[in-house]
């Protein structure tokens, strides 16, 4: 049997070759686009930037106003205008110049609804309308000019695909065989787990290095990007998250498996619990057209929990279920309360799944449904841990071809 010496070097041989493996591809790739670098920048392409500096913008604005740090407001109001009229100045497609006044239209009511929130005079409800369809109007926009560079580029996406696809798969592999060689000795030790961690911690340094490359190539002062060149440089972004937060999902599983998971408990309206995790899957809801209904029963109490690990969990069961929907189709989110705790529900009216996967729903590796989709198959062991960690429970309800519901409970605080 090997000892513990020798895993760890076998280990650290494997993301010295990552790691090589990530910085040739890269600086290959990076320097045929830098290389061949003539052109201007496309009007769609600067929408896009415009759209998420907006979509930033509104998001902290919003966040300000739960967390009711009103000085923050004025600021990125001001960002927002700026976006705004530079995106005004940048109609290209069309009915885009009909979205843009009816953002503007919009925008202008929801600082009169802020202005008017010291006074309480405003309820709640209004302003999360008006924040979400602000968010609606900007991911039209968004889907809007993505559309049209996808038309335009579809084999520059191709190319890119394929590139960057080369490198997750040497990554995953690499992490795969990583993970198999310490299983293969049965050892749940420090060892262990410190070289996953390591692993993954480690991994964050080449996914950096790539999102900052793309950061300056975006960078005008260093050369205009060509029609192209700008959509190779999304699809570089967006395999390069991707990838991130598998990197995540593993350093969260080496805290599950050493059962030191950390939790910061503090005093929270559950209702915040949804406006966290919903905003954060907003454009994902958009990109597939899917109606998020919420269906929250009064009076739910504030409870004691880790926001953090609550939201992990929410944002799991939604992009689960938003994956497995089909385009068009809707999900319900429910928030309740039992006679000792309060629930999570989120429900889907996908394909369903079998009583034989659900048995193992909760596993390690598990990984159910369309074997196209990437992942470890870690999320909902994970989110398990997360919750049972908390004093909770979490269990799935479904039949082929009706859908899945997943709820998750958490206790209400003790009355002495």
């Amino acid at each position: 049997m090997q000892s513990n010496k020798n895993k760890i070097f076998s280990g650290v041989l494997f993301l010295f070759i990552i790691i090589i493996a990530l910085g040739v591809i890269a600086i290959v790739f990076i320097s045929q686009l830098a290389q061949s670098s003539k052109g201007t920048i496309n009007d769609n392409y600067r929408t896009i930037g415009y759209a998420t500096d907006m979509l930033s913008s509104l998001d902290e604005m919003y966040i300000s106003l739960l967390e009711k740090k009103y000085a923050d407001i004025p600021i990125n109001a001001k960002k927002f205008r700026s976006s705004l009229d530079k995106e005004s100045e940048n109609i290209t497609e069309p009915g885009e110049k009909a979205l843009v006044e009816n953002l503007r239209s919009n925008f202008l009511d929801f600082l009169k609804i802020l202005q008017l929130e010291n006074t309480d005079s405003l309820r709640y409800s209004k302003q999360r309308a008006y924040y979400f369809e602000l968010r609606n109007i900007i991911s039209k926009i968004y889907s809007l000019n993505m559309t049209a560079i996808n038309r335009k580029n579809s084999i520059a996406e191709n190319k890119a695909g394929k590139v960057i696809m080369y490198t997750i798969i040497v990554v995953v592999l690499s992490i795969i065989i990583t993970l198999f060689i310490l299983t293969r000795y049965k050892e749940r030790d420090d060892a262990k787990t410190r070289l996953i961690s390591t692993v993954s911690h480690e991994m964050k340094t080449p996914i950096s290095s790539i999102n900052l490359t793309v950061n300056l190539l975006e960078d005008s002062r260093i050369g205009d990007l060509n029609k192209e060149q700008a959509e190779l440089i999304h699809s570089i972004r967006t395999q390069s998250n991707r990838l991130g937060k598998m990197v995540n999902e593993i350093l969260n599983f080496s805290q599950v498996e050493t059962g030191n998971i950390r939790l910061n408990f503090s005093m929270v309206n559950p209702v915040d619990i949804i406006d966290y995790a919903t905003t954060a899957l907003m454009i994902l809801l958009s990109e597939k057209e899917i109606q998020l209904e919420t269906e929250i029963e009064e009076h739910i109490p504030a409870i004691n929990l880790d926001i953090e690990k609550t939201v992990w969990v929410l944002v799991n069961l939604l992009s689960n279920a938003i994956r497995y929907s089909e385009k068009g189709s809707r999900i319900i989110l429910s928030l309740g309360k039992n006679r000792d705790s309060i629930f999570f529900s989120v429900k889907d009216f996908g394909t369903g799944i079998s009583e034989e996967d659900q048995l193992k729903l909760f596993g390690r590796f598990s990984q159910l449904g369309r074997k196209t989709e990437r992942g470890w198959g870690l999320g909902l062991s994970i989110a398990k841990e997360f919750v049972s960690a908390q004093g909770g429970s979490i269990k799935v309800n479904s039949k082929i071809g009706q859908g899945s519901e997943f709820i998750f409970s958490l206790p209400l605080p003790t009355t002495s």
